[in-house]
């Protein structure tokens, strides 16, 4: 059977017997241009075809095959010409695919050793391409964890641990390619797989640090030649901060001025982040600081007119509860004397006895019970005015108001007898209970209560026309009581689920009345800090009031409520932000805007201030080594104090999108770094 023939890349020739195993010819090939090598002269040295134009040309896309495969790129090559070999009729006839495939791979690795000693320039220059290709590549189509991690906004220590995870595979995948035989591969992968994991996880930091001091070396200038490029930086980041993008603000504003509070801002929308970024436009010197400084101040004093007006709305009624009350209890009057007026004029016949009887018991127990054993009927007052006259002489406003009450129904020689009389003696007693309410007379208006009673009863049982009239009487009169239900109910001292549970109890129109004396104290405790610096929101947004006040608010007002004195309460937390706390950053910021000429700072070195002086002088190069020039933060102030939706989000957009290619270059750069440096551990931890 006829050998196997190979040509070296150096034009030797080499013969095999067929069969001959793979391990074997590579171990000859090898030992022979080891040999070879180890004996030339440089002197004799043949020159090599491979050194000329289109040979380093196939080693630089050789070493970018080589990353780009992982390591592979010889046993492609190698199988790939073994496959067509029978095809081409470019192999040996008779020779199997294996015979094939070792000729050929052993062709690949002198080609491989061949280019890395004498072209190795060319070689790592076309696996450095391949290397950013890869990375390119991958983080194009989504399979780099590491951009992915950093285009979701992840932080450091996620995107770190992205990238340890994605070098470890590709280190993994590197090993194992550069490898050889099952044994080495499997090597390979496992310390390429740790090399890996090291070199992905310092990228990031790596990247971070070079970015930041690159960023500190040119801001200074940048930042006054593209102002608005480092304010939508800025704003980006904030957005990013925030976790909302420019839509997101836009809907917060317009809801904001659906619910009419068109005074909330961009930085308001944006929470914490848009706070924070306020507090600097507010602290530092420029050209918006003032405009900002005024309206935040303006919009806090204003502030309790406007939870005012929300706790108003709640309470489903422009007027105060005294407004109400005086209202609802003229009508009740109006209507009181359309109803009754027909009963004044009612001559049925009625029996006022147990109104009487009522009136006796009070007014004597003594004199009631002997004129009742000598059975005198309720009417004779006869049979009761000797005790009566007796203890007359005891002075008693009590008693003395109700024998005056006993008089309009009764008297020795005549009794009520219609109902045109009873009603008319049923008003007095009225009148006598009101007064003595009015007067403070407590006791005497519930001595008075059984008399009234028992009248209101005969006359209800005797009058179906009274009986309406009444009725329509105490309907219009509970809306009016449960006002003063109502502001008893907004006490702090009560429990929570006492309050709902009462109110539940109360009848719709209950409710309404109560609601109005609920919200009546809460309006004017408001209203009393209109024009102060007070957070007029925080006692209304309480974990106690997060449960009652979207239960006592009027059918449909509880959501709006809810999310106007929210808004509200985060207005309070921007103006404090920005404007309160200790004054030692304001003034920093103003004495490094002072010391922008060295006699400057000289003059607080000689007024024995040299703390100040330095500090100011750190805090002007802080600022300008952020990119934060008062150009900047100009144009910050106009974005985070913006109030139309449209241009929030038109401005915002910007701002996201700069963001967006920062990030989008971000983890490109470090998809490349890891892949290139995975890789290149990989290669290098393969025995």
């Amino acid at each position: 059977m006829a050998d196997i023939k190979i040509q070296g890349p150096d034009g030797s020739s080499f013969s095999f017997p067929v069969g001959t195993a793979p391990d074997v010819i590579e171990g000859a090939m090898r030992s022979h241009y080891a040999n070879y090598k180890a004996s030339a002269a440089p002197a004799t040295k043949e020159p090599d075809a491979r050194d000329s134009l289109l040979g380093k040309i196939d080693a630089t896309v050789r070493g970018a095959a080589d990353t780009l495969t992982f390591g592979l790129a010889d046993e492609l090559a190698a199988a790939g010409d073994a496959a067509l070999n029978p095809v081409f009729g470019t192999g040996k006839s008779g020779a199997s695919f294996s015979e094939r495939y070792a000729a050929n791979k052993a062709r690949e690795n002198a080609t491989d050793e061949a280019d890395s000693e004498n072209r190795g320039g060319y070689r790592i220059a076309g696996q450095l391409a391949g290397g950013v290709t890869g990375g390119i590549g991958l983080a194009k189509a989504g399979l780099s964890s590491t951009a992915n991690a950093i285009n979701a906004g992840k932080t450091l220590p996620g995107v770190i641990a992205a990238s340890a995870k994605e070098g470890a595979i590709l280190g993994a995948l590197s090993g194992a390619g550069a490898g050889e035989g099952v044994e080495g591969r499997a090597q390979g992968a496992a310390t390429g797989g740790l090399l890996g994991g090291a070199v992905g996880a310092a990228a990031p930091p790596v990247i971070s640090g070079v970015s930041k001091v690159a960023g500190a070396l040119s801001a200074p200038l940048m930042a006054r030649l593209r102002p608005d490029e480092y304010a939508n930086t800025a704003i980006g980041e904030g957005m990013k901060r925030a976790g909302m993008t420019a839509d997101d603000v836009a809907a917060a504003l317009t809801s904001a001025r659906a619910d009419g509070q068109d005074v909330f801002t961009a930085a308001d929308a944006m929470g914490n982040a848009g706070q924070r970024m306020l507090s600097t436009v507010a602290r530092n010197p420029n050209d918006q600081r003032q405009a900002v400084v005024d309206a935040l101040i303006g919009r806090q004093m204003d502030q309790g007119r406007r939870v005012a007006g929300a706790l108003q709305d709640a309470s489903g009624s422009k007027m105060t509860a005294s407004q109400f009350t005086d209202l609802a209890s003229r009508s009740r009057s109006v209507d009181a004397g359309i109803n009754y007026g027909p009963v004044a004029r009612e001559t049925a016949p009625i029996d006022v006895s147990p109104a009487v009887a009522a009136a006796n018991r009070a007014i004597s127990p003594a004199a009631d019970n002997v004129a009742t054993a000598a059975g005198a009927v309720p009417t004779d007052l006869a049979a009761r005015a000797g005790i009566e006259a007796g203890e007359a002489a005891i002075r008693d406003p009590i008693r003395n108001a109700l024998k005056e009450a006993r008089s309009y129904l009764a008297a020795d020689s005549l009794t009520v007898t219609n109902v045109e009389k009873a009603f008319r003696a049923k008003t007095n007693i009225d009148a006598m209970i009101s007064k003595a309410v009015e007067n403070g007379q407590g006791a005497m208006a519930d001595a008075l209560g059984p008399i009234q009673q028992q009248l209101d009863d005969a006359l209800a049982r005797t009058s179906p026309q009274y009986a309406r009239a009444r009725d329509a009487y105490a309907a219009a009169s509970r809306p009016v009581e449960a006002v003063d239900i109502g502001k008893a109910m907004a006490s702090p001292r009560n429990r929570t689920d006492d309050t709902l549970r009462a109110f539940g109890g109360l009848s719709p129109e209950q409710q309404h009345g109560a609601r109005i004396g609920y919200f009546d104290p809460m309006i004017a405790k408001a209203e009393s800090a209109a024009g102060t610096m007070t957070d007029s929101a925080r006692p209304f947004i309480a974990d106690s009031m997060r449960r009652e006040l979207p239960a006592m608010a009027a059918p449909g007002q509880a959501p709006t409520l809810g999310r106007r004195l929210g808004r509200e309460a985060q207005m309070s937390e921007t103006a404090k932000a920005a404007l309160g706390g200790s004054k030692t950053a304001d003034n920093l910021a103003d004495a490094a805007e002072m010391a922008k000429l060295d006699p400057g700072i000289m003059t607080n070195l000689m007024q024995g201030r040299p703390i100040q002086a330095i500090l100011a002088a750190a805090s002007k190069g802080s600022n300008e080594a952020k990119g934060l020039p008062p150009r900047v933060i100009e144009r910050i102030a106009k974005v985070l104090m913006e109030t139309n939706p449209d241009e929030a989000r038109r401005v915002l957009s910007m701002a996201g999108e700069k963001t967006a290619k920062n990030d989008g270059i971000r983890a490109v750069a470090n998809a490349i770094m890891t892949n290139l440096g995975a890789g290149s551990a990989g290669r290098l931890a393969a025995p």
